[in-house]
């Protein structure tokens, strides 16, 4: 049955700039690719959100780098967990990474700590250091495998089976996701994508091998180096 949208209760408060937005419309302009792989510097332009799930917060931030061919690129919508893992026999996490590649002097000891320490290195535009690589991930293929773990027939009904999993049986629910993540990386790094034609350089613009979706290279941080020492970055 197709959605009734004139029987639902919506506002209908006009909305504030509309009709200057409308007349200045613009077509968006095409996604530049990520910056080069390699080693970076990037300060935090922007926390995106922090929230606490089960006592573990999670942040999403906008990077830009600074320095180099690629200086001023963006780096949106990095995510990084404060929950807690083994590596080679110490612990750490995403944002125990990051905040020692900018350099943290002090321990914070609690997630609001982290989150003011965060608000603290991007106030004083410190730089992070990491290792950047490509991707390209397919969202239709994950989405038909997630429904196909979960036993659901929408990618909404998915999606909350997997949540609800996660809650419940978190080992499990780590499996789910992981097997999905496999299924939708079809590019794992820059050298798997394809050569320009008499270039030394990759094509940004690629189709998925299984199902034929446009997919776009995306920026793939794999891992926070050591702060910066000197006047270079690295």
């Amino acid at each position: 049955m197709p959605l009734d949208l004139e029987s639902m209760n919506l506002d209908t408060t006009p909305i504030e700039g509309i009709e200057q937005a409308f007349d200045n419309w613009q077509e968006p302009q095409e996604f530049p690719p990520p910056p080069p792989p390699g080693k970076h510097s990037a300060i935090i332009k922007d926390i995106r959100e922090a929230k606490e799930n089960d006592h573990v917060l999670t942040v999403t931030l906008d990077l830009e780098v600074r320095g180099g061919d690629a200086d001023g690129k963006p780096l949106n919508f990095v995510r990084l967990s404060g929950r807690m893992f083994d590596r080679g026999g110490y612990r750490t996490s995403q944002l125990l990474d990051f905040i020692k590649s900018a350099g943290a002097q002090q321990v914070p000891h609690s997630n609001k700590e982290f989150a003011l320490l965060l608000k603290s290195l991007m106030d004083q535009a410190k730089t992070v250091n990491f290792q950047l690589d490509w991707r390209a991930y397919c969202t239709s293929c994950a989405a038909t495998k997630l429904m196909e773990l979960t036993a659901t027939v929408t990618d909404e009904a998915a999606k909350g089976a997997l949540a609800y999993l996660m809650q419940t049986d978190r080992e499990k629910g780590l499996k789910v996701r992981n097997e999905v993540s496999k299924v939708g990386t079809k590019f794992k790094n820059y050298k798997a994508f394809p050569v320009i034609p008499n270039t030394d350089s990759r094509k940004d613009l690629v189709d998925c091998p299984q199902c034929g979706a446009e997919l776009r290279a995306q920026a793939n941080i794999t891992r926070w180096l050591r702060p910066s020492t000197g006047d270079t970055p690295f």
